[in-house]
């Protein structure tokens, strides 16, 4: 049974005659929706829906009022949005601030849902952040969103505008402080080396092709090692004879997840050897 206060809740009606009404955050926000489009777009509301769970079997028990699930840890206005953004019947969601995809993405990102909002996270991150802030905000949302675009291209604006002292209170500030905390050590690495200019193959490749892999990688549990290790190699020569712009070293990093980087020599029945970067885990559209 509802609560005095439940019942003095405004609900949200995302579904008309919908048989679930989230009950969310502490301020116990009230989202009216059907359960069936909740397992649509979630395989954790879809386990957590069927007959295993109490919130299952409350709803199977044939009672026609909708029943109440309660997710005190979430942010209701961000699941309001979430879900108004995946019924798609609410265009003002795309023009959400960075601080509420920030929001949403970690909505998204716990209940699985990053494969629903391919195309709103496609909007979200086409636009250019006025801000170290903003662009911190959305790089954290297009990971959490599983948008690879996106994190490219507001990583390199997270570089571009870097500061370290703030840099580390956003980080501090972020939902997942231990991810957070990794990305400030890659991004002033990455910031430290952004004028280079990678050869592969005799094709150039500017380090800023291989900065936002490299973050987005070390983002799922590389140790700050390893992208330290691969910082310190990938460097442009100086000195010696030739074109200044000549790589001299050859470098093999055959898993980007081990701290160690191995790199050799490599030359094609010439003196001068050619720079090659091999990075496997990296994925071929370097």
């Amino acid at each position: 049974m509802s609560s005095e206060s439940e019942l003095n809740t405004p609900v949200q009606v995302l579904t008309p005659n919908g048989d679930v009404v989230l009950v969310v955050g502490r301020e116990e926000a009230r989202i009216q929706i059907a359960s069936e489009f909740l397992t649509l777009a979630s395989p954790v509301f879809d386990a957590m829906l069927n007959l295993k769970f109490s919130e299952g079997i409350k709803l199977h028990e044939g009672d026609k009022s909708p029943v109440d699930i309660k997710l005190p840890e979430d942010n209701g206005l961000a699941t309001a949005q979430a879900l108004k953004t995946l019924y798609g019947s609410y265009p003002e969601m795309l023009l959400l601030t960075p601080d509420q995809i920030q929001k949403v993405s970690i909505v998204v990102d716990k209940y699985d849902m990053s494969a629903r909002f391919a195309m709103a996270g496609t909007v979200w991150m086409d636009c250019e952040p006025i801000n170290l802030e903003d662009a911190w905000k959305l790089m954290t949302a297009s990971y959490w969103l599983d948008h690879q675009v996106g994190f490219r291209r507001m990583s390199e604006c997270v570089i571009r505008k870097l500061n370290h002292a703030q840099i580390f209170r956003l980080a501090n500030e972020t939902f997942d402080v231990a991810l957070g905390l990794k990305w400030p050590s890659f991004c002033c690495t990455m910031h430290s080396h952004r004028s280079w200019c990678i050869r592969r193959e005799g094709c150039a490749y500017h380090a800023s092709r291989l900065r936002w892999k490299i973050l987005w990688e070390c983002s799922r549990a590389v140790p700050v090692q390893a992208i330290t290790a691969l910082a310190d190699l990938i460097k442009p020569s100086t000195g010696g004879e030739g074109d200044s712009t000549t790589p001299k070293k050859a470098i093999m990093v055959s898993r980007l997840g081990s701290d160690q980087a191995e790199h050799c020599w490599r030359e094609k029945g010439s003196t001068t050897p050619k720079k090659v970067i091999m990075v496997s885990s990296l994925g071929s559209d370097l």
